[in-house]
């Protein structure tokens, strides 16, 4: 019995050791995305600028998913795709306002599908989304962007695809069409650079939110946990040696 229980609290702690340094572990987290309904491709090339704004949930927001392909009615596109990350200025026209963070790539390095955008959409066979990283911003929570998009076309005639929704189903922002924003939204995602722990804790909320269950579920999901934590301690009980007093050996008092 000593052995299953010294055995018992050995894997406790290091399952406790491996745990926590995992938690700590540097990951990406998802921060939150537009609703996954999608009804137009939007076909754009320079010198159009397409985007969206937003408003991030958390700090250190360095990544940003949209759903692109290349326009299968024009050649493969050989020129660059550049994306601005810019501060939401009431009032202010985000064409003049100065980049945050700027992303420039080849668009031939993105492996963009020739072919209508709306096969790529969430939950279809082909789901493909194209990321855009960048240096995380510390102070990004609460705080209002835009992301912009501009197609540099190289030697050849070609244009991009990004896949939009009208009307408007993301309540904290709007679609950006070449000096406006407009009565539709971007299918994006994003994510900010943290733990491992941040990630369980964030997509435990997300699930909240987008089941809407609210407060019943996490009541339900907690008292869960407390009664495999006491379970737990049934067990560890249960397999604790108990010390045994010695019996006297069988014999007969004789009374005189």
């Amino acid at each position: 019995m000593w052995g299953a229980a010294v055995l018992l609290l050995g894997i406790a702690a290091v399952t406790g050791v491996a745990g926590v340094r995992w938690s700590r572990a540097s990951a990406e987290v998802a921060d939150h995305a537009a609703p996954f309904v999608a009804t137009f491709e939007l076909r754009f090339g320079h010198p159009t600028l397409v985007g969206q704004s937003f408003q991030a949930r958390w700090n250190n927001l360095s990544r940003i998913d949209v759903v692109l392909a290349a326009d299968p009615d024009r050649p493969p596109p050989d020129g660059r795709l550049v994306f601005h990350l810019r501060p939401d200025i009431h009032g202010a026209d985000v064409r003049t306002v100065g980049d945050i963070r700027t992303v420039d790539v080849p668009v031939r390095e993105l492996g963009l599908p020739r072919r209508p955008v709306l096969d790529l959409r969430p939950g279809q066979p082909a789901e493909q989304w194209t990321s855009l990283r960048f240096a995380p911003i510390p102070d990004s929570r609460l705080q209002r962007y835009v992301w912009l998009l501009d197609y540099v076309p190289g030697q050849v005639d070609s244009r991009l695809q990004l896949l939009t929704h009208f009307n408007n189903s993301y309540r904290d922002g709007a679609l950006y069409l070449d000096g406006a924003f407009i009565n539709g939204n971007a299918l994006f995602r994003l994510a900010f650079s943290g733990t491992n722990k941040d990630h369980i804790w964030i997509t435990r909320d997300n699930l909240l939110i987008h089941a809407r269950l609210g407060r019943e579920l996490a009541a339900v999901l907690y008292a869960l946990a407390a009664a495999l934590g006491v379970l737990a301690v049934g067990v560890l009980i249960a397999l604790w040696p108990v010390p045994r007093h010695p019996t006297q050996a069988p014999g007969t008092i004789d009374v005189r």
